[in-house]
């Protein structure tokens, strides 16, 4: 049974005048599926993942959507984990121009916290793209697999580092 948080606080970082604000997760509703699209701010089309679990961090008093994740509960016996089948952060919220920070740290850690929730000790897999693997690897603690292929990389989270995601973003 997949376990639905919705509304959880979190802390990100405001990098234009280097104070902490509290943001929320919650879950992605239709009217959000339009205004994605409609605002193309993302580089994924969300609505290939509609009928999916998929989540949106924002800031509390706007209602303005600075990243996104979609997770898919694995509870069989060969893949018993919480799989995360996509993970955006808004095009004006990355590199050296962004003006919040640990976006993507909250929603690794958001995902930890249901992997844990949902009995699978905190097991978070997924599928990188290898430029952004060398990110999840070294700055979220997320280990090597293998390659699927030349652009893809396997990569998970085990139950100490999914540990430490909630103890750093949560």
């Amino acid at each position: 049974m997949f376990v639905q948080i919705d509304g959880w606080s979190v802390t990100i970082r405001d990098l234009t005048n280097n104070r902490d604000i509290e943001a929320k997760i919650g879950k992605l509703t239709k009217s959000d599926f339009r205004s994605i699209k409609q605002e193309k701010r993302f580089e994924f089309d969300w609505d290939a993942f509609s009928q999916q679990e998929v989540y949106k961090l924002g800031l509390i008093d706007a209602n303005e959507i600075l990243g996104l994740i979609c997770v898919e509960d694995r509870s069989d016996p060969g893949f018993d984990c919480l799989e995360i089948i996509a993970i955006e952060t808004r095009k004006d919220q990355r590199g050296h121009l962004k003006t919040y920070d640990r976006i993507a740290g909250c929603l690794f850690a958001f995902a930890a916290r249901l992997a844990f929730k949902n009995g699978h000790e905190g097991m978070i897999f997924l599928i990188a793209k290898t430029k952004t693997s060398t990110i999840f690897n070294s700055k979220y603690g997320f280990d090597y697999l293998g390659n699927i292929n030349t652009l893809c990389t396997r990569m998970a989270s085990s139950d100490k580092n999914s540990q430490q995601l909630i103890r750093d973003y949560l």
